[in-house]
């Protein structure tokens, strides 16, 4: 199969260029951030919550915590490839070069599109409706 373009979580072309039977794949593409003249790159951010339900808040607590420290961001960017959701991260390299192709963006720095999670949620309906029009669950 032949494919032109892809729209895809840039975290898969580190783990592609990292695995035996897929480099090929990797090397074949480039990973481009959309509209740098214009608003920027949308980003899809990771996100935790404590529910009310949660009997061991204490040790929810220290978790969280732990993943939005520096250790634990830096093992996750370092094993999943996703960007830091803190500063002072530092990126490894196979993060580092996406996009090295691409005008103005350097050591995977580009201009990103910051959408507040309530923006988005406003628009849940309009998109389950298309959704659900398409037939995307093909039920």
């Amino acid at each position: 199969n032949v494919c032109d373009v892809a729209i895809a979580n840039s975290y898969y072309m580190p783990i592609m260029l990292s695995r035996d039977d897929q480099r090929a794949w990797g090397q074949s593409a480039r990973v481009v951030f959309p509209d740098q003249d214009g608003k920027g790159s949308y980003v899809l951010t990771s996100g935790v919550a404590l529910t009310k339900a949660d009997r061991a808040v204490d040790a929810a607590t220290k978790f969280v915590e732990f993943l939005v420290s520096n250790y634990g961001q830096t093992a996750i960017t370092n094993t999943t490839y996703e960007f830091p959701v803190i500063g002072g991260v530092a990126l490894p390299e196979p993060l580092m070069a996406l996009g090295k192709e691409e005008a103005g963006v350097s050591a995977a720095t580009f201009k990103s599109n910051f959408v507040p999670l309530g923006k988005i949620e406003d628009q849940r309906a309009k998109v389950t409706a298309i959704l659900d029009e398409i037939n995307f669950d093909q039920k």
